[in-house]
C-alpha cells in the first residue's frame, strides 16, 4: 500500500500520475506536462470563455506584430538618417552601406 502512495519522481511516473488522477503537481518540470496544464485549463473553459480567451490571444498577437514592425520601421528610418549624415560628410556610399546595413544601390537614391 505504501508503494501506492509515493510520489511521483521521474517523468515516466509523473505521466502515469496524471493520466490516472488527471493532476499536474505545481513545480513538474516533465517535458509536456506544463502544455497539458494549460490545454486542461482551457478546456475546462465554457466555450463563450473559450471564444474570449482566443479573442484576447489574437489582438495581443496583432498588437505585438505592430509594436514589432514599428521598431523595424524606425530601426530603418534612423539608419536613413544616418546614411544621409554619412553622405553629407563626405563618406563613401560603399563604407555607408556597411556601416548602416543599407544596400549601395540605396545609397545611391539617396544622394
Amino acid at each position: 500500500m505504501d508503494e501506492f502512495n509515493k510520489v511521483a519522481t521521474t517523468p515516466l511516473e509523473e505521466w502515469i500520475e496524471f493520466l490516472k488522477t488527471e493532476k499536474i503537481r505545481p513545480d513538474t518540470t516533465t517535458p509536456g506536462l506544463q502544455e497539458a496544464r494549460r490545454k486542461m485549463n482551457f478546456y475546462s473553459l465554457s466555450k463563450a470563455e473559450q471564444e474570449a480567451y482566443r479573442f484576447y490571444v489574437d489582438e495581443f498577437n496583432i498588437q505585438k506584430e505592430s509594436v514589432e514592425s514599428g521598431y523595424d520601421e524606425g530601426a530603418a528610418q534612423a539608419s536613413i538618417k544616418i546614411a544621409r549624415k554619412m553622405l553629407a560628410e563626405g563618406l563613401p556610399p560603399e563604407q555607408i552601406a556597411r556601416i548602416t546595413g543599407l544596400s549601395p544601390e540605396y545609397i545611391d537614391i539617396l544622394k
